[in-house]
């Protein structure tokens, strides 16, 4: 539906709207203060707060976000402890009828269409305020160009009484009309033509109240204050602030003319006269200032003939200062942002503890607890297990099993010591109940994490006695314990032992499996650790792709990057903790999860698709929660993105994105021409033997030559080239020595230090078309960190041909989509895109020289664009 593909412009506005209330309450009461301060310092504020609400929006889109925790749901669960409903069922875990009801009324009132509908008339409302805004701009732009110069010898004076040093168009128009204002680079009064009935004080008056709005800049503020009215047209505030504007910039005016020596008492008959006599033509006000308006005369007569007001002018700047201060002060403000969209499902725990006291009840705990925790709320989660301790009945079983839940949360917070503490005292109450076995395992970790082995075995082998087919996790440490004293034939009877009771599908499974197939990669068993750790990847991207549980939430709108989508850029990144099991056992990889960045900058909705075990899937999406994005952008408004957060490789292109190939070549052609004495112009030389490049590839491709190496294409058109700039003299062993030169070309000043970060996080690896000899002895020539040096030539096609990118993946043992392509050249990208490779643009503009047609503008279609490789480093998280 429309109300959802909108959404995120809804989202967008409401959150400017309410912003633009705090802009203008504020202007509102700065004014007040400064009531007996010059109208000139009002009109100030007012100004100000128009340029701070023009600036709110691209302010609210380029800062990062200073986030405000949000609860958008507090609740009081209901203790029913019947539940027919698929609805109530799905609610189990402390969550009431009540909250269920509001859950379904928002989830219906969303599908409505009252999101579009406010967006349309939003932004059907600027833009008919922005056609008004155009006709009266036209209209005036007409009547200048028919207006005819209108010649008065005041004006000479009259400008240097005001300090106007520029050029202003005094100009005649029809008899009766409005004296008026217009234009910001060049303003033109406009006189109507009777003026010349007027008397000269008369006509002196209104010349001097006109150009005082040209010396105060009044005609570029009214068209700031009119667009800014034209987007908030919807806010009274906006209207309120509009005429205050107005009317301090009419007194303001007024000021500036008593102040040039103009009597108060004549001056405001002159006002009234011309008020009573001239009208405006309809519309113009929108683009233009006219002298007098009807509805302020009664408040500007007073100020005028009010012999105490302060009248002080402010300096040319003054403006700009304050549009400048407003908009810094208001920058803050433009960052706030709630720090979830989504609607949360928050448990009261006070309330929640006082009603299960009441009915002796810990299973309402229990499940409040659970509720909790699942939304990382675990201080929440401990308070409620603790409560339900308390109350829960004077049963053994019941007191160990709660002890067990808590120790198992604390292992969530990583607290293992408080953790095994809870495991102790859970022990003697669950005897030899299978629940015992969690126990026992739980404190043999914790006797690893001590390197008190003997004990631990002892935890892990009683496990086993207790229930054999619930002990695998036990089973599966005791293997992790014998591979790390290098038992191997008993840690591989664990490990398999394990395997045998373990769910075939299940987490734990796969878990076991990567950690067995480390014992047979040390045992140079390498063909069954990779059918180990492909069969353990395929349980992962199964669990992945399993639907997740229903539930009552609204349906995503999120958008994929590419089709004019651009992609978000990480601004702020916590790298995920290690857990305590993961460092016992050695154990690290790879998690890939998806989510979507919100039009706040925050992760939302993180997904596994494939995880880790040992308590890393939790802690990656803990850490993932925390970090900070530049919002997506949709035809230049933040939207909600899909997204997925993973990449294996790089694979770069070399010849202009990673070295400077035109100044090297200038460079060695340069040193040539001061040994032999000759005179080349080696920039026109460069750019000729770069310009052979692409041509003599192409024959290759269409069998006009045979497969061919770069090195051996360098030589052929420098052969021809050495004839068309006249270099004669040259011995076979110079000639080669020039053309090798593309064998020692310069990195640019950003390639190796970005190279170098990039390379502690991904393989990097060139892909060009450059043989592989060449690449190799640019490296070393460049000192280029590169892990792996990928050439065309190990495809027998030049990029940009399919297989070379296909290649390349095979090569780095990733699937495309999980190697990004990085090069300065579009086609070269797109050609990678094509292929299913995610790219990175980089652009050189000075890889052709000064003045050169290097292409660097952006295109949405590329996942990321950097300005240089340590600009990508960050945007990547090296």
């Amino acid at each position: 539906m429309l109300s959802t593909n909108f959404a995120p412009w809804t989202g967008f506005l409401v959150s400017i709207a309410w912003k633009s209330v705090a802009v203008l309450a504020a202007a509102w009461l700065v004014s007040l203060l400064l009531r007996k301060s010059s109208a000139a310092a009002r009109h100030t504020v007012w100004t100000a707060a128009f340029a701070g609400l023009l600036a709110l929006p691209l302010l609210s889109i380029s800062l990062p976000s200073f986030d405000v925790p949000v609860a958008t749901i507090l609740t009081t669960p209901d203790f029913s402890t019947t539940a027919s409903s698929a609805t109530q069922k799905n609610l189990a875990g402390g969550i009431s009828m009540r909250q269920a009801q509001s859950i379904a009324w928002e989830t219906t009132f969303n599908k409505l269409p009252w999101r579009t509908a406010i967006l349309f008339l939003w932004v059907g409302g600027v833009l008919l305020a922005l056609l008004r805004m155009t006709a009266a701009w036209v209209r005036l732009v007409g009547i200048r160009r028919a207006a005819t110069p209108l010649a008065d010898s005041s004006l000479f004076i009259l400008k240097r009484a005001l300090d106007i040093r520029h050029e202003v168009d005094v100009l005649e128009t029809a008899a009766g009309s409005m004296p008026l204002t217009f234009g910001v680079m060049r303003p033109a009064v406009l006189m109507p033509a009777d003026c010349k009935e007027w008397d000269a004080e008369r006509r002196r008056v209104v010349l001097l109240h006109e150009l005082a709005h040209v010396r105060r800049g009044d005609a570029a503020t009214h068209l700031m204050g009119r667009l800014a009215l034209s987007v908030y047209w919807w806010n009274p505030l906006a209207w309120f602030a509009w005429s205050q504007f107005l009317k301090e910039r009419e007194c303001a005016t007024d000021d500036l003319v008593l102040a040039a020596g103009a009597g108060a008492s004549d001056y405001a008959g002159h006002l009234l006269g011309i008020a009573r006599t001239m009208q405006s033509p309809g519309g113009i006000g929108w683009a233009a200032i006219a002298m007098a308006r009807q509805s302020q005369l009664e408040g500007r007569l007073r100020a005028i003939l009010d012999g105490h007001r302060n009248r002080g002018a402010l300096g040319r700047g003054t403006l700009v200062i304050a549009g400048l201060a407003a908009i810094s002060l208001i920058a803050p403000l433009a960052a706030l942002q709630a720090q979830s969209e989504d609607p949360k499902l928050v448990v009261n725990v006070e309330e929640t503890i006082r009603e299960a006291a009441a009915q002796k009840n810990h299973e309402i705990l229990e499940k409040a607890a659970r509720n909790a925790a699942s939304l990382r709320d675990y201080d929440a989660a401990r308070k409620l297990l603790d409560a339900a301790l308390m109350v829960s009945p004077d049963d053994s079983v019941t007191t160990g099993r709660l002890l067990l839940k808590l120790g198992a949360l604390e292992k969530k917070r990583d607290r293992y010591s408080d953790a095994a503490g809870f495991f102790e005292r859970a022990l003697p109450l669950l005897g030899n109940k299978p629940e015992a076995v969690q126990a026992l395992t739980g404190l043999g970790v914790a006797a690893m994490a001590k390197k008190e082995n003997g004990k631990a075995e002892e935890y892990f082998l009683k496990a086993q006695t207790i229930d054999p087919a619930k002990a695998a996790v036990a089973k599966m440490w005791l293997g992790v314990m014998k591979l790390q004293t290098n038992q191997t034939a008993e840690s591989e009877s664990f490990f398999k032992s394990a395997l045998a009771v373990q769910d075939a599908d299940s987490p734990e499974t796969a878990t076991t499996m990567e950690l067995y197939a480390r014992l047979l990669n040390l045992e140079n068993r390498k063909e069954e650790a990779d059918a180990m750790r492909e069969r353990a990847a395929q349980i992962r991207k199964e669990i992945g792709a399993r639907p997740l549980p229903s539930t009552n939430k609204i349906a995503s709108t999120a958008v994929r990057i590419g089709a004019g989508v651009t992609p978000p850029k990480l601004t702020f990144k916590v790298e995920p903790k290690y857990t305590e099991e993961a460092r016992i056992a050695k154990y690290q990889g790879t998690c890939l999860l998806s989510v979507e960045i919100g039009v706040d900058g925050l992760a939302h909705d993180p997904r596994i698709i494939r995880g880790l075990g040992l308590g890393l899937d939790d802690h990656a999406i803990d850490a993932i929660k925390q970090w900070k994005f530049q919002p997506g952008m949709k035809d230049g408004v933040p939207v909600r993105v899909a997204a997925t957060i993973e990449v294996k490789a790089l694979t770069f292109d070399v010849f202009g994105t990673v070295v400077d190939w035109r100044s090297s070549v200038i460079r060695d052609g340069k040193a040539l021409s001061k040994a032999k004495k000759i005179d080349v112009d080696w920039a026109k030389f460069a750019d000729a033997w770069r310009g052979g490049y692409g041509p003599s590839m192409d024959k290759v491709r269409k069998g006009e030559l045979p497969w061919t190496r770069i090195d051996d294409l360098h030589h052929m058109v420098l052969d021809r080239l050495l004839v068309e700039f006249r270099i004669n003299g040259l011995t076979e062993e110079e000639k080669d020595h020039l053309n090798r030169v593309w064998h020692r070309l310069d990195p640019w000043p950003d390639a190796v230090a970005g190279l170098t970060r990039l390379k502690r996080k991904y393989l990097i690896a060139t892909l060009s078309n450059g043989n592989t000899s060449l690449l190799a002895n640019m490296a070393k020539y460049g000192k280029l960190p590169w892990d792996v040096v990928l050439s065309a030539e190990m495809a027998r096609h030049y990029k940009p041909d399919r297989e070379v990118y296909l290649m390349a993946a095979d090569y780095l043992g990733a699937k495309p989509s999980e190697v990004m392509m990085v090069a300065a050249h579009k086609n070269d990208l797109h050609a990678a895109r094509r292929a299913g490779l995610k790219t990175a643009f980089v652009p050189r503009p000075m890889e052709h020289g000064l003045g050169g047609k290097a292409d660097v503008t952006s295109d949405p279609e590329f996942d990321v664009t950097a300005k240089d490789f340590l600009d990508l480093a960050a945007e990547l998280g090296a």
